[in-house]
C-alpha cells in the first residue's frame, strides 16, 4: 500500500508497505485482468475489502515495454487507478526482500534503488500531491529506446549464464543429486529447484522465455501470498515447493495458480480475511 506525505513546499514523500494478502500476476495475468471487466471488478473489490496489495514489478513493466502497445498500457493504468492506494511497485533485482534478501548495492551509474516508487513520487508532485499512475506504463513504452536495451541485455545475460551452466561438466549430475535440506535459505532452495528442472530436461534448451518466467516466479513466491503464473511454471513451482517442504526447508511461500485456476485465485483472495 502506498501512502503520500507532504514534506514542505511542493515536495512529497511516498512510502509503501506490502500489506497481506499480497498478490502478484505475471504478464498474461495482468493483461487478462486489465481487459476483462468482470474479473477486474472482483480483483479490485477483494483487494480493498481484505486490505491487500497488488505487487507490480520491474519485470511486469519491462514486458509491457517489449510488447510496445499503448492501448495495453492504458488498460493497465486504468486498473492501477482503481487499485490505488493498494499497490506496491518493486525492482525485483535491486530491492530487498525479492530476488535477494538484502537487495543489491546501489550502483551510482544506474537507476536509483527505488526508482519505480520515485517515479510515482514525481508524478504526485506534478499533480499537486495527488497519488496517481498517470502515463506510468505509457511513458516507459515511449522511452523504450533507452529502457529496452537494458532489459534485453539482462534477459540475454541470464539466459546465456544458465545455458553455460548446463554445459559445465558434471552439472547435470549435480542437479540430479540436489536435495533441499534444513538450513537452506528459501530463495536459494527454490531457485535451485526451479533451475534444476530445466537442467534435467534434455528435450529442450533453457531459453529467454524461461528466464522471464523464472524472474517472475522466485521473487513473487517468496514475498507474496497468491501468485498467478503460466501453467508450466505454476506446475514447476508447486513441485519445487513440495520438494522443499519434504526436505525441511522452511519459510513462507505463496499459493500458485495457473490460467485455468482464475476462479480459485479470486476465491482465495476474497476469503483471505
Amino acid at each position: 500500500m502506498i501512502t503520500i506525505q507532504p514534506i514542505g513546499g511542493d515536495e512529497y514523500r511516498l512510502r509503501q508497505t506490502l500489506e497481506r494478502p499480497a498478490v502478484y500476476m505475471d504478464h498474461w495475468a495482468v493483461r487478462k485482468f486489465s481487459t476483462d471487466a468482470a474479473l477486474q471488478d472482483r480483483l479490485v473489490s477483494a483487494l480493498h475489502r481484505v486490505e491487500g496489495t497488488w505487487l507490480f514489478s520491474n519485470i511486469n513493466l519491462m514486458e509491457f515495454i517489449a510488447m510496445n502497445s499503448i492501448s495495453s498500457a492504458e488498460a493497465v493504468e486504468a486498473m492501477m487507478i482503481r487499485v490505488l492506494p493498494r499497490l506496491y511497485v518493486a525492482d525485483f533485482a535491486s530491492n530487498a526482500g525479492f530476488l535477494l534478501e538484502h537487495g543489491t548495492q546501489h550502483d551510482p551509474r544506474g537507476a536509483a534503488q527505488h526508482w519505480m516508487l520515485g517515479d510515482l513520487g514525481e508524478r504526485a508532485r506534478i499533480a499537486g500531491g495527488s497519488l496517481n499512475v498517470h502515463r506510468f506504463v505509457q511513458d516507459a513504452i515511449r522511452y523504450r529506446e533507452l529502457l529496452l536495451p537494458e532489459f534485453e541485455d539482462m534477459r540475454k545475460t541470464v539466459t546465456a549464464s544458465l545455458r553455460a551452466e548446463v554445459q559445465r561438466p558434471g552439472r547435470r549430475e549435480q542437479a540430479r543429486q540436489f536435495r533441499p535440506g534444513p538450513g537452506m535459505s528459501l530463495r536459494y532452495a527454490l531457485s535451485s529447484e526451479l533451475v534444476r528442472s530445466s537442467f534435467l530436461d534434455l528435450r529442450r534448451e533453457f531459453d529467454e522465455n524461461d528466464t522471464m518466467d523464472l524472474m517472475h516466479a522466485v521473487p513473487s513466491i517468496v514475498s507474496c501470498d497468491l501468485v498467478l503464473l503460466d501453467g508450466q511454471w505454476c506446475h514447476r513451482v508447486n513441485q519445487a515447493i513440495r520438494r522443499l517442504r519434504t526436505g525441511g526447508v522452511t519459510g513462507r511461500t505463496a499459493s500458485c495458480f495457473s490460467p485455468n485456476q482464475l476462479p480459485q485465485f479470486l476465491q482465495s483472495l476474497e476469503q483471505a480475511r
